[in-house]
């Protein structure tokens, strides 16, 4: 059975318009953080005969969900569509989130097994349901037009965190996006 993981670096641009940073912190910003995260996928899925990974990020943000969409309906098989972000602190806890859609039957589960993973790199990030009208609404935008692949929404530590100048490098973002890409791997290979 083929596996597809989608991997979609969030601010990375729009055509008529040049990407925003994101968040900033410790000397890194948003995008470029997480497109090393998404190269550490990327290489982690070559690994695997059965595995493919298409990066979503190349400016065409309206059609991304829709692009999701189109290629699953075209590949078949398990998929999992990762949106990749990493915010600032503004005096949350310094735990990082993976976010699943409130009516999934199978993001609590790979959300917990993403979030085991990484564990030991960059600390507790707890899996949490995401819907449109309370503090999880920004989340629950960039998985909701996804129907097929089981949709997260990745915020595994904040990018201003004091902690995180652990592990913001760029070996150790590529290290943590293999991490990421073993986990949804081996459990989609499981389920």
């Amino acid at each position: 059975m083929t596996i597809t993981i989608y991997v979609d670096v969030q601010h990375s641009g729009k055509p008529d318009k040049p990407r925003d940073r994101g968040a900033t912190g410790n000397g890194w910003d948003e995008v470029g953080a997480t497109r090393l995260i998404a190269n550490g996928i990327e290489h982690a899925c070559v690994t695997y005969a059965d595995v493919h990974c298409i990066i979503l990020s190349d400016g065409r943000y309206s059609s991304r969900h829709k692009r999701v969409n189109d290629y699953h309906n075209r590949i078949g098989g398990k998929a999992v569509y990762l949106a990749l972000h990493l915010n600032a602190l503004d005096s949350k806890p310094h735990k990082g989130v993976i976010f699943f859609h409130y009516q999934s039957k199978k993001g609590p589960a790979l959300a917990q097994a993403v979030a085991d993973a990484i564990k030991p790199a960059v600390g507790p990030t707890i899996p949490t349901p995401c819907e449109s009208g309370d503090w999880t609404r920004n989340a629950y935008a960039t998985i909701r037009g996804v129907r097929e692949p089981i949709a997260l929404c990745l915020e595994p530590f904040y990018i201003d965190s004091p902690a995180a100048k652990e592990w913001l490098f760029a070996e150790a973002l590529e290290a943590l996006g293999v991490e990421i890409a073993a986990a949804v791997i081996e459990h989609m290979k499981a389920t």
